[in-house]
């Protein structure tokens, strides 16, 4: 039976809530989610873990390789270093010694020169001309040969003046002075031929 209060209205029936259980629910609730994301957490740090644990031995075999490579490309900077350093001696030895080959190359073949246009000149003497005296110079890249020489006949002196004149690098040739002479003949003539010669400097 209803319970009526003096108005003949029934009492309205009390309603409880439970606060605790609403609580206890929503706490539940968060330290499942709490509980999952630590569990993901731990999870994902125990992967890093178990990643650096089979990375680390390969990293410090490849650390230990590549300095082991730097050490050998040290020894071989070091040794290349050295051997520059003797090749570079070695050149600064040679180098006089092959400026002297040089220059003594360049004097021979001066000397060839100097040796073949003499020789072009007192072969160019046939008979009824003889040379007195001859005389070179170098001076300035230029060779000079001064001949003195006595000839029977004044065609003959020419014929000898036509003949050493030729020759290679040849710049002039002359016969300077000439005139009467007896030494060779009554119609002998002595004369002076100049010839000058470009040389190597």
């Amino acid at each position: 039976m209803l319970e009526t209060n003096s108005l003949g209205r029934a009492h309205p029936k009390p309603k409880s809530i439970d606060v605790e259980a609403n609580l206890l629910t929503e706490w539940l609730v968060e330290r499942s989610t709490l509980a999952a994301r630590i569990t993901r957490r731990l999870t994902l740090l125990l992967g890093v873990i178990a990643f650096g644990a089979v990375c680390l031995p390969i990293l410090d075999s490849e650390l230990s390789h590549v300095q082991a490579r730097g050490a050998a490309l040290a020894k071989t900077s070091g040794d290349l270093d050295q051997r520059l350093r003797a090749l570079q001696g070695e050149s600064s030895e040679a180098k006089p010694r092959l400026e002297h080959e040089q220059m003594l190359k360049a004097s021979r073949e001066r000397l060839q020169g100097t040796l073949g246009q003499l020789a072009l000149v007192f072969n160019s003497a046939a008979p009824g001309v003889a040379i007195s005296s001859a005389k070179v110079e170098i001076l300035a890249g230029e060779m000079t040969i001064s001949c003195h020489a006595d000839a029977t006949a004044s065609a003959s002196g020419r014929e000898f003046v036509d003949k050493a004149s030729k020759g290679p690098d040849t710049l002039s040739a002359i016969q300077s002075s000439s005139h009467r002479s007896d030494l060779l003949g009554k119609q002998g003539v002595t004369f002076e031929f100049v010839k000058r010669i470009k040389v190597g400097e």
